[in-house]
């Protein structure tokens, strides 16, 4: 577990996810249609599991 921590912080998609991520929260309060802070958060929400998911799917090194 230790190992996986050290190589998600030398991740090359981590700095853009992190950029995805904050204009995800921007997109989704820029939204006329999301009338609360629960829309916002939901919707918001959506988009970024979906990337940091797949950056720490890909994190995982199998060992044989």
């Amino acid at each position: 577990m230790k190992n996986y921590f050290k190589r998600l912080k030398q991740h090359p998609g981590l700095e853009f996810a992190t950029m995805l991520t904050i204009l995800m929260f921007a997109a989704a309060g820029m939204n006329k249609n999301v009338n609360s802070i629960y829309e916002w958060l939901f919707l918001s929400g959506i988009g970024i599991s979906i990337i940091w998911i797949s950056i720490l799917i890909s994190n995982i090194k199998t060992t044989k």
